[in-house]
């Protein structure tokens, strides 16, 4: 047997692909720390729409009024302001924004990760909303902030509910909410 070629890498080669490999994951790291932040904003905004129009479709549907409000178990509403602990849509026949026996949750929206805010402010009034079988909600207006935990504040997005139930998401980074 002659001398054949050495295959493999040496110890050399070996770190400075390793310190390449660093140098580019250093680069790449806060692109996609925005990247995910962005990604669990635009998630929960989504959420939040979605759900909204679940509430008022149901509510057409059921032919009895149809509530979305804050909800950190999954069972009962929170009536605060701070909804990132979820939220619940439920059949609610008295229309009272309980959770009454004999009433159906019908989605539930688990706690939002990755966000330091998603607020629901509707000045003195409960944060709940109700949708009445003609479809309209319940006459108050509010406002939705959302924003990402930890990251530029420009990554935020804010949505404004009309007083008749409509969910508008404005453009991202507008600010006051």
């Amino acid at each position: 047997m002659g001398m054949g070629s050495e295959r493999g890498l040496t110890l050399i080669e070996l770190m400075v692909g390793l310190s390449i490999a660093a140098i580019l994951a250093a680069i790449a790291a806060p692109s996609f720390r925005t990247l995910l932040a962005r990604r669990a904003v635009e998630s929960a905004a989504a959420d939040f729409m979605a759900d909204f129009r679940y509430a008022r479709t149901e509510a057409l549907k059921r032919g009895h009024p149809v509530s979305v409000c804050g909800s950190s178990d999954g069972l009962a509403c929170t009536h605060s302001k701070d909804w990132r602990g979820g939220w619940i849509v439920f059949a609610d026949r008295d229309a009272n924004r309980l959770v009454d026996a004999g009433e159906a949750v019908l989605r539930v929206q688990g706690a939002a990760r990755g966000l330091r805010e998603l607020l629901v402010d509707r000045g003195a009034t409960p944060s709940s909303f109700t949708f009445h079988p003609n479809g309209l909600a319940n006459g108050v207006y509010a406002s939705v902030s959302i924003k990402a935990s930890g990251a530029d504040p420009e990554i935020s997005r804010c949505a404004k509910v009309s007083g008749r139930g409509r969910v508008v998401l404005l453009p991202e980074g507008t600010t006051p909410c």
